[in-house]
Parts: structure tokens; C-alpha cells; sequence
């Protein structure tokens, strides 16, 4: 019986030391790799692990060191480097080598297949192949010396920085499930975003883009194009928007006109902000010659984008066409104009059938046989009001 116990201890106590041989072997088939200008003595990196005490090793050149990794971050620190190489091995998730500028020169993660986040931001890479990071859904490599990308495998990809590389063309048409994309300060010459439906923020500043196609971005809220080559700007459907900037283009007083008219009416909301000029010394004669007023009744302000300043009372006369109704001469008028609440009709008699509707052509209100209509459950903001065959404007407050 002792001898059967002993022989049972034995057992237990060798598969104990096998599951913890095995729970401390690293991964060397995931593994990301670095590369280094010469002379360099250490890297600044930061890392997670696809479960908690997940192995990591590090290897470059004799430097070597193996520790236990976490399902979060770890924290930046500095790892010592002994060649023009670093492996890191083990099965990462998420991997930050950014901010060691020069020192970086490249990076290979076509053997990490489960990172989900990659900060590579601010170094001095030149290429990045992501044609195996399928499950990558945040990429940041701004502030380095990329000339090209190819995203056509990141069909998850949400967040997007690559803003200030050397691109001149950019193909995110596969990557549907992006919210956040920034793509400034490139040489990019046109951007296709009409598959990326879930975008809210929107960057392509300081490119050679000259039209956009933005009817596919419903949910977009805020816009940054200026100082590219557009000569028009259509959200008519970007009706989340609270925030464009578009200074630095080639839109006419037209189309600025035309612009005020499309902005969504934020009346009830926080002031939208339409930034059309650099700063108070901008040239600003285009500007200046539009009706601003289109834009004050949809509750947005013209502001200089170096300040945040308002941009000076416009002097134009720009009336915005109404989407489906035109407003006819009235065979009777309306009263209070602006209204409050009740909104009275002076016919003389009882009127048929009164419908009011929003600047973009939707009914919000309908009465029958009367000469007066509540608008008190309506917001602020400019309306047409039909009663029978007269169309006119009013204003509720």
C-alpha cells in the first residue's frame, strides 16, 4: 500500500512539473522582429499577452531575457539591445515600439497572427506588411517614412492613424468597420470612404484630394479637410456633423453658400463649428461674399481655425432653395412669426389641412380644419408651413 501511495505521489508530482515546464514554454512560432540602426543600446517597448502568464522571450544578438507576460499592458520600458536585430517571441495581442524615433528603422509582424493593436508610431520605418494581421483592429504608425500600405486583409480594422508617412494613395475600402481614420499630412490624391459607413471622425487634411464622396457617411460627426484641393462639399446626408474644417481649399463663395444650406440644423444642440480660414489675416474676400446667415439659422458659426475666433458678419444674399417645397406668395399670413408655441393662421376662414416641415423636407407636424397649430414640441430652427396651397417660412424660437 505504501508502495502504491509513493508511486501515485510520483506521478502527480511529475505531470505538476510537466503542465509547469509546459505553462513556461514560450511560443517561438509567434514572434515580432525589429530592426535597428547601428549603435543602438536599448528600445523602449511595451506589450500584452494573449492570457496571463503567457511566456514572452527576447532576443538580440547575446542579450536575452524571458519573463511572464499579462493580458494587459506591461508598461514601457527599456530592453537592451546587442545587434542590429530583436526578436520577440511569444503570443502577443497588443505591441507598442513607438517614440524610439531613429533607433527604429523597421518592423516585421507577419508571424504575430493574434495582435490586435499595433503603436509604431513616431519611428523611422519605411515599409509595414499587414497582410497577415487579420485580427487587427487599431493601427497607429503616424510619424514615420511609409510610402505604402496595403489594408485589404484588415476587414477589422476600427482605428486608424497614418497620418505624416510619404502615402500618395490610400485603399481602405475593405476595412468596414472603421470609426476613426486619420490620413493627413500625405500626398494622397483621392480617398474612396463610401464602404466605411461607421466612420465618425474623418481626417484627410493636407493632401492633394480634390472631391470626396461622403453620402456613404451617415454617421460621421467630425470632418477635417482643409488644405487640400476640393472645389464642392456635399453632406447633404452627414447629418451627425458638428465640427468641419475646411480652410485652405479651392471653394468658391457658391459653394460655400451651397455648403451653409446642407449643414445640418443644430438648433437644440451645442453650436456647430465651420472653421473656412486660417487665421484673421487669411485672405477672406471669398468668404466675406456669402450669406453666414444660412449658416446662423442652422445654429453653426463661422470661426478662424488659429484662434477659434468668428469669423466677421458676411455681407452676400444667398437664400438656400428649399429641398422640396417652394415658397409661393401667401394668400394669408401666419402669426407669431417667429413663434413660440401656437402658430395662427389669418385665411379669414378655416383652412383644410396645415403641414409643416424641417428645412430637409420632412413633415414634423399636421392638422385638419383649423386655423391654428401647435409647434411648441418642436426644436428652434427654420420651418415651412403649408396651409391648403401657400407655402411659407417661419421661424420657431
Amino acid at each position: 500500500m505504501k508502495k502504491v501511495f509513493l508511486s501515485l505521489l510520483a506521478i502527480a508530482i511529475g505531470l505538476t512539473t510537466i503542465v509547469t515546464a509546459e505553462a513556461q514554454t514560450v511560443d517561438t512560432s509567434s514572434y515580432i522582429k525589429l530592426y535597428f540602426k547601428s549603435s543602438v543600446d536599448s528600445i523602449s517597448l511595451d506589450m500584452s499577452t494573449i492570457a496571463d502568464s503567457t511566456r514572452i522571450k527576447i532576443v538580440s544578438g547575446t542579450k536575452d531575457t524571458t519573463f511572464s507576460g499579462r493580458s494587459i499592458w506591461l508598461g514601457k520600458k527599456n530592453y537592451e539591445v546587442g545587434a542590429d536585430t530583436m526578436l520577440i517571441y511569444g503570443l502577443v495581442k497588443q505591441f507598442d515600439c513607438s517614440e524610439n524615433g531613429a533607433n527604429l528603422i523597421g518592423i516585421d509582424i507577419t508571424h504575430c497572427p493574434e495582435l490586435i493593436e499595433l503603436y509604431c508610431n513616431q519611428d523611422s520605418i519605411s515599409s509595414l506588411d499587414l497582410t497577415k494581421s487579420e485580427k487587427l483592429m487599431l493601427l497607429n504608425c503616424y510619424d514615420n517614412k511609409i510610402s505604402s500600405l496595403d489594408l485589404s486583409k484588415n476587414t477589422k480594422l476600427s482605428r486608424f492613424s497614418c497620418y505624416r508617412n510619404l502615402l500618395t494613395s490610400l485603399d481602405v475600402r475593405n476595412c468596414r468597420e472603421l470609426t476613426f481614420l486619420s490620413c493627413h499630412s500625405n500626398k494622397i490624391g483621392s480617398l474612396d470612404v463610401t464602404n466605411n459607413t461607421k466612420l465618425r471622425i474623418l481626417n484627410f487634411r493636407s493632401n492633394r484630394i480634390e472631391s470626396i464622396d461622403l453620402s456613404k457617411n451617415t454617421e460621421l460627426e467630425w470632418l477635417y479637410c482643409h488644405e487640400n484641393r476640393l472645389t464642392s462639399l456635399d453632406i447633404t446626408n452627414n447629418r451627425e456633423l458638428n465640427s468641419i474644417y475646411c480652410y485652405g481649399n479651392k471653394l468658391s463663395t457658391q459653394a460655400l453658400d451651397e455648403l451653409y444650406c446642407q449643414l445640418p440644423d443644430r438648433n437644440g444642440s451645442e453650436v456647430g463649428k465651420l472653421q473656412l480660414l486660417l487665421g484673421p489675416s487669411s485672405q477672406k474676400d471669398t468668404v466675406l461674399a456669402t450669406n453666414n446667415q444660412n449658416a446662423f439659422d442652422r445654429n453653426w458659426r463661422l470661426q478662424y481655425f488659429s484662434n477659434g475666433l468668428s469669423i466677421p458678419d458676411t455681407h452676400g444674399h444667398y437664400t438656400c432653395p428649399n429641398t422640396s417645397l417652394e415658397v409661393a406668395r401667401a394668400e394669408f399670413s401666419f402669426y407669431p412669426n417667429p413663434v413660440d408655441a401656437v402658430l395662427y393662421v389669418t385665411s379669414g376662414k378655416m383652412v383644410k389641412t396645415i403641414m409643416i416641415y424641417n428645412v430637409y423636407g420632412i413633415e414634423v407636424a399636421r392638422a385638419y380644419n383649423v386655423d391654428r397649430i401647435d409647434l411648441s414640441h418642436l426644436p428652434s430652427g427654420v420651418y415651412l408651413v403649408k396651409a391648403d396651397d401657400t407655402i411659407s417660412r417661419i421661424v420657431k424660437k
